[in-house]
């Protein structure tokens, strides 16, 4: 799936994409909220060279990136993964670099990718779950039409306790591009 926007490419993930997706996987802000450790040199090099470029397998993880349009810089990427039992349910995880956030290029790249597999794979519904204090992505969520489903209370431990999350959903024929 290669999509283009105003201002963004969407691609697979590269080679050369490794210094800049290292740096912003790396940083502690950015995993804070995220259900990833910071990477690693090494865990970057593994997670591009072992992705599937190709979306649309049930249970399996695509994972595209997030690139500006004018220098082909990868700034963030975008993960879907359709349901193993019903495959027209796709969730949805993005990870976008501190550097550019707050610059409505999450919301450019995601209303391009919903287009795509509204429009051309089939999909019926799209899922996303956050952190019940990602203020940020649940303002991103509720901006693109997302409804919020569910309220998991502490649904996962990680290094600060017991954590709360929301579930969102958006279905095809309530989503406007």
């Amino acid at each position: 799936m290669d999509l283009e926007t105003q201002r963004l490419i969407i691609r697979k993930l590269k080679e050369s994409d490794l210094e800049a997706f290292t740096a912003y996987r790396s940083d502690p802000e950015v995993c804070r909220l995220q259900s990833f450790d910071p990477f690693t040199l090494d865990d970057s090099r593994n997670f591009i060279a072992n992705q599937n470029s190709e979306f649309g397998q049930p249970g399996e993880w695509t994972q595209l990136g997030i690139a500006l349009k004018e220098s082909d810089e990868l700034i963030g990427d975008i993960g879907l993964e359709p349901d193993a039992n019903e495959p027209r349910i796709v969730e949805f995880g993005i990870t976008l670099s501190s550097l550019h956030q707050k610059n409505g290029y999450a919301r450019e790249a995601l209303t391009a990718v919903f287009s795509e597999l509204f429009q051309f794979h089939n999909i019926n519904r799209i899922i996303g779950i956050t952190d019940t204090e990602n203020a940020g992505c649940i303002f991103l969520l509720e901006k693109i039409g997302f409804r919020r489903e569910g309220h998991f209370r502490q649904s996962f431990f990680d290094k600060t306790g017991w954590r709360d999350e929301y579930f969102y959903a958006l279905l095809k024929n309530e989503f406007t591009a």
